[in-house]
């Protein structure tokens, strides 16, 4: 899942990317030049990522966290 946020010029594009292989997966927070933060998790913590990537999505189509649309 990739997710984008762009509002404005002065804005950065962040990029929040998750990736799950197997067991384990992989979230990560970047900018257009660089890594911000790098997350790794089991999937008994999915339910955790899942709801920071719905948080994210939120922010980024400008909704307050915690209004499920």
């Amino acid at each position: 899942m990739e997710l984008a946020q762009n509002s404005g010029p002065l804005a950065l594009e962040l990029i929040f990317r998750t990736e799950i292989m197997l067991e384990l997966g992989t979230s990560s927070l970047e900018s257009v030049t660089s890594l911000l933060r790098l997350w790794r998790f089991t999937l008994a913590v999915n339910p955790q990522v899942l709801r920071l990537q719905s948080s994210f999505r939120q922010l980024v189509k400008g909704e307050q966290i915690g209004n499920e649309s």
